[in-house]
């Protein structure tokens, strides 16, 4: 079932959380350009009403010549006219393109900043365990794009506004100040009742329609990743079901906001727009009846308050936008929270030290609410082997995610070498997709040339073959789809045989594995890399061990040796 609607965040709340992307863009290294495109850009968008309301006085020029009859005077406004476009056409790209440019400036140096929090101190391993946190790879692709385009639209449109009411303001005083007075009455209403009555349902909705399109794109993704078991467990009909019902979750606010934004925002968009038309008639009729003002000024001042009131219906159009933005805003602030969030409450303390040691350690699962395993103590010496056991549950693979650094809730302290001296083998291998060197040579920055060294390690872990299968060393293929589980997991132990780190740490590395190819790769891990600890069940892996810790599911542990059996 789909979740119901969250209430955002309040409109001042929104813009404190918007407001450190802003600042930190504004002094970053890209300042420069940032700023260059900032000042330009805002000075496109506040010199176009006000070369339009010299498009608009000229009309008037044109008229009046023309009522006159004056073919000479007509033929000058005209010249006027053509040479005031000229200007007036480079500003009116300028507004749109400089926008732009600054709106795509501004995404790739914050989908930087976030991509550097988001593999820095592995903050996109703290986002995964934070369940509130849906999609981070939406917010970082398309929210960030929605945000800097929406904040620069939203700034153009205010701006645009501003400079729309007063440029044509100047205008329409010159002429009649009551006219002037009438117009600020009859926008400053037209607005309020806009922002009291739009902005906070349509707020609301787009942040509901963010959600539940994520939603949506998770199911299919999800279908996409889990096909084979799908299939066996013939699950169609209740795939199909769960996507139709996020799929209707999506129309429903979807048809909510086109009723609140295209049919009620924009009738009142249209009624705001064109009811002015009547306002200098109103109060400069009778004046023209009199004889006493020209009709083509009455044309050059209706010009004037249809651009003030335009660009009223302008903003009143961005109160939509407003909503989209505020939802996406909190996206993105929820996610650098969680990323950069110190953790709170009792941590393992961890040291650097030549050999992996555990002193008295206790651990929590993140969220602090159940303890795992207590008081844990021992050593992984130089040459030491041990084996982990345990009932699912007990701790096993939480303990080698505290020794990884990723899970911290807890007590006691921790001595190991630095990480880059550690190698991981989790039970379901990381394929990237690239060629078959690149997936040897994970994770060098580089991949490794020679192949000599690459094809033993493989021959090492019984998969020689795979180079011609893959077209050879280069060959790229989806790896992570054309090869059983059973081979990844050798594949992550060639890996590890070509990094020779100073100790391995393997988390059922070898449940799909065979007998004879379990022992294979244990023999070749003990000659590359005689420090060892290994989570696993099947007797056969004692013969590899030196000692064996029991976890049990209270949090009570038992280490003891092997080598007197």
């Amino acid at each position: 079932m789909t979740s119901a609607i969250p209430k955002p965040k309040s409109l001042p709340d929104l813009a404190r959380a918007a407001w450190p992307f802003v600042t930190e863009y504004l002094r970053s290294l890209d300042r420069r350009v940032a700023v260059a495109l900032l000042v330009a850009g805002t000075i496109a968008v506040i010199t176009g009403p006000i070369v339009q309301t010299y498009v608009n006085k000229q009309g008037g020029a044109m008229i009046t010549a023309l009522s006159t009859r004056n073919g000479a005077l007509l033929h000058h406004e005209i010249v006027v006219f053509a040479v005031i476009l000229a200007f007036f056409v480079p500003f009116g790209i300028a507004q749109t393109y400089l926008p732009d440019l600054l709106a795509n400036h501004w995404r790739r140096h914050l989908t930087h900043r976030l991509l550097g929090n988001y593999f820095t101190g592995r903050g996109y391993y703290r986002v995964a365990e934070r369940h509130e946190i849906d999609n981070p790879d939406q917010r970082i692709s398309e929210d960030v794009s929605t945000f800097t385009g929406g904040a620069i639209s939203l700034f153009n449109a205010v701006v645009g506004a501003v400079v729309g009411l007063v440029a044509p303001a100047v205008a329409i005083f010159r002429i009649d100040a009551t006219l002037l007075w009438t117009v600020v009455l009859y926008a400053s209403v037209g607005t309020a009742i806009g922002l009291f009555v739009f902005q906070g349902r349509l707020r609301r909705l787009n942040f509901a329609v963010l959600r539940r399109q994520a939603d949506l794109r998770f199911g299919l993704i999800r279908v996409r990743d889990e096909a084979e078991s799908i299939a066996f467990y013939q699950g169609e009909r209740d795939e199909d079901a769960a996507l139709h019902e996020r799929l209707d979750a999506v129309i429903d606010v979807n048809i909510g906001i086109a009723r609140w934004q295209y049919f009620f925002l924009s009738a009142y968009s249209a009624l705001l727009q064109n009811l002015p038309i009547v306002l200098p008639i109103l109060v400069l009729g009778p004046r023209v009846l009199a004889k006493t003002m020209p009709v083509g000024t009455v044309l050059e001042v209706a010009g004037d308050v249809a651009l003030a009131v335009g660009s009223l219906s302008v903003l009143i159009a961005a109160l939509g936008n407003i909503g989209q933005l505020s939802a996406v805003i909190e996206r993105l602030s929820t996610m650098l929270a969680a990323m950069t969030a110190a953790d709170a409450g009792p941590r393992i303390v961890t040291r650097e030290a030549p050999a992996l040691e555990l002193e008295r350690v206790t651990i929590f699962t993140p969220d602090r609410r159940r303890e795992l395993v207590r008081e844990l103590s021992f050593a992984l010496a130089r040459g030491a082997r041990i084996l982990v056991r345990g009932p699912s549950g007990s701790g096993k693979s939480s303990l080698l995610r505290v020794i990884a650094g990723l899970w911290t809730a807890g007590t006691g302290t921790l001595a190991e070498p630095p990480l880059e001296r550690l190698f991981f083998l989790p039970q379901a291998p990381y394929m990237i997709g690239g060629s078959l060197r690149e997936e040897l040579s994970y994770p060098r920055s580089a991949p490794l040339d020679d192949d000599a060294v690459l094809r033993a390690a493989l021959a090492a872990v019984d998969l020689e073959l795979l180079v011609e299968r893959a077209g050879g060393l280069d060959g790229a293929s989806d790896f992570g789809r054309v090869l059983s589980l059973g081979e990844q997991q050798r594949i992550a132990f060639a890996r590890l045989l070509l990094a020779k780190p100073a100790y391995a740490l393997l988390d059922e590395a070898t449940s799909a594995l065979d007998a004879g190819r379990q022992t294979a790769v244990y023999r070749a891990l003990a000659r590359s890399t005689p420090s060892y600890l290994s989570v696993g069940h099947r007797p056969e892996l004692l013969q590899f061990h030196d000692d064996v810790l029991d976890l049990h599911e209270d949090g009570r542990w038992t280490l003891a040796s092997l080598r007197a059996a």
